[in-house]
C-alpha cells in the first residue's frame, strides 16, 4: 500500500492535472487534459450543430401505396440505394426499408401522423450541413419523386429542420464544427455546446488541478502513518 502511494507521487501527472471551470448557466461544459495551458478563454456560442430533417407531404396513413421503383438516399459522401417493390411499397414499407439497409449512410426513417395523414421524416444522425440528406428517386416519372430532395430533383419533401454546423467565438476568433462538441480550437480542451446565445460570452477557466495534487498527498499520508 504504502510503494502504490510512493509511486503516484514519483509520477509527475499526479501534479499536473488540470480542471475547467465554467459559470453554471447551462450554455456550455468543458473536459480538460494534461495538454491544455492554464488561461482563461471567453466562449461565446453563437448557434448549435443541428442535423438535417426532411419531410414528405401527407399520406393517408401509414399503409398508404406510396410506389415502386427505386430510391437513392445520400448523407454526407455516404449512399445507399434501396428497391422498392409490392412486398415495401407502402410509407411503412418504405420506412422499414431505410432503417433496415445493411448500407444506410446515416439516416433515419419515422413515421408521424398529424391531422392532415401520415408524414414520412428522414432525419440525418450525425448534425452538420455536411451530413445533409438527398433523396432521389433515380426513374424519371417514378411515384417515389413524392419523397425526393436535393438539387435536380422534385423536391417534393420539404426541410422541417435544416442541416447547420455549430458556431461560436473564442476570445473574438470565429470556430465552427460539425457537431456541438469542440475538441480541436484549444490543445487539451474539450468544449461541449449546450445553449447558443449570441451576445453573452462565458469564461472558460482552465487551471491546475491543486485538490488532485492534494489527495495524492494525502494517500501518501495516510499509508505512511
Amino acid at each position: 500500500t504504502f510503494q502504490s502511494a510512493v509511486a503516484t507521487l514519483a509520477d509527475i501527472d499526479s501534479f499536473q492535472q488540470r480542471k475547467a471551470t465554467v459559470p453554471d448557466d447551462g450554455r456550455i461544459s468543458a473536459t480538460v487534459t494534461t495538454d491544455a495551458t492554464p488561461a482563461s478563454y471567453e466562449v461565446e456560442v453563437l448557434a448549435l450543430a443541428r442535423a438535417h430533417r426532411l419531410l414528405s407531404g401527407a399520406f393517408a396513413g401509414a399503409d398508404s401505396v406510396v410506389g415502386e421503383g427505386q430510391l437513392l438516399i445520400g448523407s454526407g459522401a455516404s449512399s445507399m440505394q434501396i428497391e422498392i417493390t409490392p412486398a415495401n411499397n407502402t410509407l411503412a414499407g418504405i420506412r422499414d426499408a431505410i432503417n433496415a439497409s445493411g448500407n444506410n449512410p446515416g439516416v433515419r426513417a419515422s413515421i408521424v401522423t398529424g391531422a392532415d395523414g401520415a408524414h414520412l421524416i428522414l432525419t440525418a444522425t450525425s448534425t452538420g450541413a455536411s451530413h445533409a440528406i438527398t433523396v432521389d428517386a433515380i426513374a424519371p416519372g417514378s411515384p417515389l419523386e413524392a419523397l425526393e430532395f436535393g438539387a435536380g430533383t422534385s423536391n417534393s419533401m420539404t426541410e422541417s429542420a435544416a442541416a447547420a454546423d455549430a458556431s461560436l467565438t473564442i476570445d473574438g476568433l470565429a470556430v465552427t464544427g460539425s457537431g456541438n462538441s469542440i475538441d480541436s480550437a484549444i490543445p487539451g480542451v474539450t468544449i461541449d455546446l449546450l445553449k447558443a446565445e449570441p451576445g453573452v460570452p462565458v469564461t472558460l477557466q482552465v487551471a491546475y488541478d491543486k485538490e488532485a495534487a492534494r489527495a495524492a498527498l494525502g494517500k501518501f499520508v495516510e499509508a505512511y502513518n
